[in-house]
């Protein structure tokens, strides 16, 4: 869902990333529009949270529930929950890539249940998805948890989810930022 407003209403609040479009093809202006004429376009932020939803980085549902705990409007209490989460993962990053380097597979798996749990807790899906994965082949599991494999053969496939569960938690933290960058 996109939000439109005319920009010659001067009591609309300026969005924090806002697109002037020009007029449409089928005007016949022989000059550019007078810059009041033109239209400001923006996802509003919760509809940039439902576009992380429909792509999979972000569980709204649980999402909502955690902003619903906000006594305010400027979201102090979900801002704190989120940043001790990207504390939490950052640390657990940093564990993670100690335990590869040590080859230690029973703390990757306890590794990947803790961040699994905290991901879950905020509704970062793939974080927490991913999180799974390791978990189970920290356990000598296959990714679905379902099929006993070698420890080499499980170290390889940790080493490889790593960088993708970063890259995961990054998509979620820019989603994250952008929406709270209207309250901070």
């Amino acid at each position: 869902m996109v939000a439109v407003a005319s920009s010659s209403s001067s009591s609309l609040p300026k969005p924090p990333s806002a697109l002037l479009l020009s007029p449409p093809p089928s005007c016949a202006c022989s000059s550019p529009p007078h810059p009041r004429s033109l239209s400001v376009v923006w996802l509003l932020p919760m509809d940039a949270l439902r576009k992380a939803e429909a792509d999979g980085i972000i569980d709204l549902t649980i999402f909502e529930q955690i902003l619903e705990m906000d006594d305010d409007e400027d979201h102090e209490f979900s801002i704190e929950i989120i940043n001790s989460f990207y504390d939490q993962a950052e640390t657990t990053f940093g564990d993670m890539d100690k335990a590869i380097e040590k080859k230690d597979i029973a703390e990757l798996s306890q590794l990947g249940h803790f961040l699994k749990g905290s991901s879950a807790a905020v509704g970062v899906v793939r974080v927490k998805d991913i999180c799974e994965k390791i978990q189970n082949l920290g356990h000598q599991l296959d990714e679905s948890g379902k099929k006993p494999i070698e420890v080499d053969t499980a170290l390889e496939a940790i080493t490889k989810l790593l960088p993708e569960v970063k890259e995961e938690y990054q998509k979620c933290k820019i989603v994250l930022k952008e929406f709270y960058s209207q309250y901070v």
